[in-house]
């Protein structure tokens, strides 16, 4: 897979190549019911919802990778769309 789209999953570059108008609705369709199971999106509007897939950023965390670190100041809100994620207490030295 990384070898012919440059990704782990393929659909990063495969949306790319599409027709706009295609790949627009190629990624509501993908992300729609992650944005609408958040309990304060629930019931967010339709119109709402697509603007905030619209302005996803997709990343890929291997194994091991920090996603962020207790102290870190953020701006974002980030959502796992498959997988997991553990959280922990730092080491205490």
């Amino acid at each position: 897979m990384w070898s012919e789209y440059r990704s782990l999953d393929g659909i990063v570059k495969f949306q790319r190549e599409l027709a706009h108008t295609l790949g627009l609705e190629l990624g509501l369709y993908k992300y729609m019911n992650l944005v609408v199971k958040i309990p304060f999106w629930e019931s967010c509007s339709p119109d709402f919802a697509t603007q905030i897939i619209l302005n996803l950023a997709v990343r890929v965390y291997l194994p091991d990778d920090y996603v962020v670190r207790k102290g870190d100041s953020g701006d974002e809100m980030l959502m796992i769309n498959r997988g997991v994620c553990e959280l922990s207490d730092p080491i205490k030295a």
